[in-house]
């Protein structure tokens, strides 16, 4: 990576320099060009499902609910499995 950012700062003929970089030092360059943070108003509200338990992103991808229909879906279909082989083993019809 040093070759590369050696070689692109020494042939480059825009006004860029390439360097390592840390986040702290990225947030600090934003700071001093005083850019400002767009505020996100829609699908990050904080929701609470229980007493002391919070949780963000509801609408962006509901991690949780797709977890419980996951395990719910898997009951289901075994729950279905069982009846069938119970009404075979009674013989039991419609």
């Amino acid at each position: 990576m040093d070759r590369v950012i050696g070689f692109t700062n020494r042939y480059n003929t825009k006004n860029i320099t390439f360097m390592y970089s840390t986040p702290q030092t990225y947030l600090d360059m934003l700071k001093k060009d005083k850019v400002s943070w767009p505020v996100k108003y829609d699908d990050g509200f904080p929701y609470s499902d229980a007493k002391l338990d919070f949780w963000t992103g509801y609408f962006a991808s509901r991690p949780t609910y797709k977890q419980q229909i996951r395990d719910y879906s898997g009951l289901t279909y075994a729950a279905e499995g069982l009846f069938a082989r119970k009404a075979i083993e009674d013989g039991v019809s419609n």
